[in-house]
């Protein structure tokens, strides 16, 4: 087969139209094409980098932030803890104090029962030994008698300071006086009181006389400022009252 000149250069020609159509028609479009998606491509790329930076930023963030709430959280616990110590020591020491109060106000409590049954049965052994006693009086068959306690009233009267004598009487004249008796006194012994009772006072002295039984034995001098008194009774009476227990 031959080929002649203008065949190969008709053919060349072809082809170089061909070829610069293709060019201009198909590759250069595609290379466009290929360029926005290279540059598409990038760009996502460079976002999914920024995107991808940005998630690990916010993920220290969000370490830090949980890092800073744990450690509030302990801080919050540890407060809370040491708090509820110290209530509970507090709680612990009110509770003791307040119950060695208690103890303390049972134990004055009992202590005070117990004085006061004490004296409630002091008091009562008191009573019943005074009762036994003017029991035992009213029955003792001794021989002294209520003129006995008048020599006695006498002689006491005589002991007495004359000031305090003096005070006895008031302005009334003659000096009243009872002479008071467990039984009824005899005459002589009226008259020997009021006589020797003018001699001591130094004034003259109107007499009368009382029976008084509860005196049990014994007798009494009223004036007018004061009484002289030796009885069985005022002798129990005294008994009685220093048997009382005293106040604390």
């Amino acid at each position: 087969m031959q080929l002649d000149g203008w065949t190969l250069l008709l053919q060349a020609i072809n082809l170089a139209v061909l070829l610069a159509l293709l060019r201009w028609l198909l590759y250069k479009p595609l290379m466009a094409v290929i360029d926005k998606r290279q540059q598409r491509i990038a760009s996502e790329l460079s976002e999914a980098a920024q995107a991808r930076q940005q998630v690990e930023q916010e993920s220290q963030a969000l370490a830090t932030q949980r890092a800073a709430i744990d450690s509030d959280r302990e801080h919050v616990l540890s407060e809370a803890r040491q708090s509820a110590e110290a209530e509970r020591l507090a709680l612990m020491a009110s509770g003791e104090a307040t119950l060695k109060s208690q103890q303390n106000e049972a134990r004055q409590q009992l202590d005070k029962e117990r004085l006061q049954a004490s004296q409630t049965l002091l008091t009562e052994a008191g009573s019943m030994a005074v009762d036994l006693a003017t029991r035992l009086i009213h029955s003792s068959p001794t021989p002294l008698t209520d003129n006995d306690f008048v020599d006695a009233l006498l002689e006491h009267a005589n002991a007495t300071p004359v000031e305090e004598r003096q005070h006895w009487l008031g302005a009334t004249q003659p000096a009243p006086v009872t002479l008071v008796c467990a039984s009824a006194p005899s005459e002589v012994t009226v008259q020997k009181v009021k006589d020797q009772l003018s001699r001591l006072l130094g004034t003259e002295v109107h007499l009368q006389s009382e029976t008084l039984p509860a005196l049990l034995r014994g007798a009494e001098l009223h004036f007018e400022h004061g009484v002289l008194s030796q009885s069985w009774s005022a002798e129990l009476a005294a008994a009685r009252a220093a048997m009382q227990p005293t106040a604390p």
